[in-house]
């Protein structure tokens, strides 16, 4: 009964010790004590059994969980130190706990290789030394990089001095890293076209450098930020999509991301960047929006931007056709008496205090691309005519009515006519006429004055 109740206790080595070497008569005078006539040798050593549990493999780096059960004659050996090696280098150590157990996470890098993880227990006294060993695969641990935003053929990273990497068709370098420690990345960045720019901004930890040194861990990971300018060529166009020349367009700006301004020169092409990346809550790198509008572009003196309408997202090979609020805008003259067209002269006044003179043919309607805006209208040459004030928001069709020299001439030439005729008539002819004009009126039963 006392040598139960001392290994529910978790009886010390010591004890097992004196109770190997006891005969099968020993007497116990009191719980743990001997008694003083036994006669029987003490075992000089106790043996000490190690089970190690550790992983098979693990990855460079990577932290290494593993435990130890130790026990004597299936006793748990209690308050004991076991230290793991592999190679002859101290990896770590773990004490026992009441069961005999003990666990610890080994933190130290292992080269890629196979390697034998030895856990020892020192021993010391009558207890003997022990150790247990398991085979442990270490392999290259996978470094990923992410480019943000990817652009083929714009970057490569070296690895250690190895030849560039490049990323694959979704952005990502994954490559093993051949050895424990440090890895060295050194990024080059190159403008893969004559019409788009790449620039380097950081590493994902904040770091403009293009070299940076990561600790080689269990998986090695981090992110480029590029940012990207692309030559785009921009087309004007008037609302119904009839091309504008650049050169008749003044004064281009556009907006673009973060408060980007950029304005175009005469060769209707300006370069676009995209945002810096920015990192996100997650943590990962990514690329806000990147849309352009243009606030300001001035045609025949008028800023005939659609701000804010006509949007665009710089990327490889694009093309900005920039709708403008410019309307085509038809012109006919024509005369009063026949209706038949005719050729004039008129003084155009438009929106931001422009004027000039339009000379309309006599065949087919006069077109002309005018932004919008309240005009007026004066005739100046090739008739008469009232001035017309009309506004352009939309395509326009503007009829021109006259009275030409012509016109004047027969109507005065009928009046004449008319005149002469009635002369010509005799007094009885003429009351004859007198006559049937008021028998006409009294037949529609008119009131004669």
């Amino acid at each position: 009964m006392h040598l139960l109740a001392g290994r529910r206790a978790g009886t010390s080595l010591v004890a097992l010790a004196l109770v190997a070497g006891m005969a099968a008569a020993l007497e116990v005078g009191s719980a743990g004590a001997l008694a003083a006539t036994t006669t029987h040798k003490i075992a000089p050593y106790i043996r000490v059994n190690i089970q190690l549990t550790a992983p098979v493999k693990v990855t460079s780096g990577a932290p290494i969980a593993v435990s130890v059960v130790v026990t004597s004659s299936g006793v748990p050996v209690r308050d004991h130190l076991v230290r793991f090696y592999a190679a002859g280098i101290y990896l770590g150590a773990t004490k026992t706990n009441s069961v005999g157990r003990g666990a610890t996470t080994l933190r130290k890098a292992l080269p890629v290789g196979t390697w034998t993880l030895l856990a020892t227990y020192k021993g010391g006294g009558p207890i003997e030394s022990a150790t247990a060993s398991q085979s442990i695969t270490v392999v290259a641990a996978p470094l990923s990089i992410r480019v943000v935003p990817y652009v083929p053929h714009s970057i490569a990273v070296s690895i250690d001095g190895a030849a560039p990497v490049s990323p694959n068709s979704d952005g990502f370098i994954n490559e093993p890293l051949p050895k424990g420690g440090q890895v060295t990345l050194v990024a080059e960045v190159q403008n893969p076209s004559s019409n788009v720019r790449v620039s380097f901004v950081s590493w994902s930890n904040g770091d403009t450098a293009t070299t940076r040194v990561m600790s080689d861990r269990s998986h090695a990971y981090t992110q480029i930020a590029l940012q990207v300018s692309y030559l785009t060529p921009i087309e004007f166009t008037t609302a119904a999509g009839v091309p504008i020349p650049p050169s008749q367009v003044q004064g281009v700006t556009l907006a673009g991301p973060d408060g980007t301004k950029v304005e175009v020169g005469s060769g209707g092409q300006a370069w676009l960047p995209t945002p810096a990346p920015r990192r996100s809550p997650t943590g990962q790198l990514t690329v806000g929006s990147d849309t352009y509008t243009a606030v300001s572009a001035t045609y025949q003196g008028v800023n005939v931007a659609n701000q804010g309408k006509d949007r665009f997202s710089p990327g490889p090979g694009g093309v900005w056709k920039v709708g403008l609020d410019v309307y085509l805008v038809s012109m006919v003259s024509h005369n009063t008496v026949l209706g038949a067209q005719v050729a004039a002269t008129v003084l155009l006044h438009g929106p931001g205090s422009t004027s000039r003179l339009v000379h309309l043919p006599d065949r087919g309607p006069l077109t002309l691309t005018l932004p919008r805006g309240r005009y007026s209208l004066k005739v100046k040459g090739g008739g008469y005519g009232p001035g017309l004030d009309f506004r352009v928001s939309g395509p326009t069709v503007v009829p021109v009515p006259l009275l030409t020299i012509l016109d004047l001439a027969g109507g005065v030439l009928l009046l004449l006519l008319l005149g002469g005729g009635l002369l010509a008539l005799g007094p009885g002819r003429r009351r004859l006429v007198a006559w049937m004009f008021a028998g006409d009126l009294r037949a529609r039963g008119a009131t004669s004055l």
